[in-house]
């Protein structure tokens, strides 16, 4: 008996589609479906990717960090529970949000993301950055502590801090970045009044930059300080004893 050569087609592509291939005869639908899971690792991969691409279209600095500012929101929940829960896995969206949290000033926060990722020593810098985590973190609290220095404000506790976990984490810098934290640190405990251990960075910085550390001036400005504050203190009268 004859049979339509189309049948035989027919039944050989629902063979194949029992075994897990396509049918081509069942309808498919026009838009491709998110696999993504909301609260996912990926979900939040393709927001980042997506507010990035935004972000490409602003032209002002000013422009960029407010959309940041508000683009953070929706990932913070999901970084502070990474960090807090102590997870340990690549984690791009957490990296990206720690630069973000530096550039719009939010010192705090940022370095409450940045350094659990730094001492996992797992994540790596954005493709288009030239500097690895600790690098940045470096960079990023200097230009920070800079500008409140020139406005006489302190960069407590948060430069402390940096420095702090520069020292104890035997960061990987190059010897540049690493003496010009501590000759910020100098400055700011210099503007604190705390000579003796501003001049105690400013040893720092000349022991791992003997060259390039840059601190002699400000070495010789808190030795003055240091002598006017002791010159004021014995040439003050003592007090009455009874």
């Amino acid at each position: 008996m004859w049979q339509n050569p189309l049948n035989a087609i027919k039944d050989k592509q629902f063979a194949l589609a029992e075994k897990g291939e396509a049918n081509p005869y069942l309808p498919v639908d026009d838009e491709p479906k998110l696999t993504e899971e909301p609260g996912s690792l990926e979900h939040y991969k393709a927001a980042m990717l997506a507010d990035i691409n935004q972000l490409k279209q602003l032209k002002t600095l000013e422009a960029k960090a407010a959309a940041k500012t508000t683009m953070l929101k929706q990932y913070m929940a999901f970084v502070n529970g990474y960090v807090n829960a102590g997870e340990n896995y690549p984690n791009s969206v957490a990296v990206q949000v720690a630069i973000w949290l530096f550039d719009v000033g939010d010192i705090a926060a940022a370095l409450g993301v940045i350094l659990p990722l730094i001492k996992q020593a797992i994540h790596h810098s954005p493709h288009n950055f030239d500097r690895p985590l600790e690098v940045f973190c470096c960079d990023a609290t200097y230009d920070w502590a800079a500008a409140l220095y020139r406005d006489n404000k302190t960069a407590s506790p948060y430069l402390d801090t940096v420095v702090a976990e520069m020292e104890k984490g035997r960061w990987s810098l190059p010897v540049a970045v690493e003496s010009k934290m501590y000759a910020m640190l100098a400055k700011h405990k210099k503007l604190a009044g705390e000579y003796e251990t501003a001049l105690a960075h400013c040893a720092k910085a000349e022991a791992v930059n003997p060259v390039g550390a840059g601190v002699k001036k400000l070495k010789e400005d808190i030795e003055t300080a240091m002598r006017k504050l002791a010159a004021t203190s014995s040439s003050s009268p003592g007090q009455a004893t009874a």
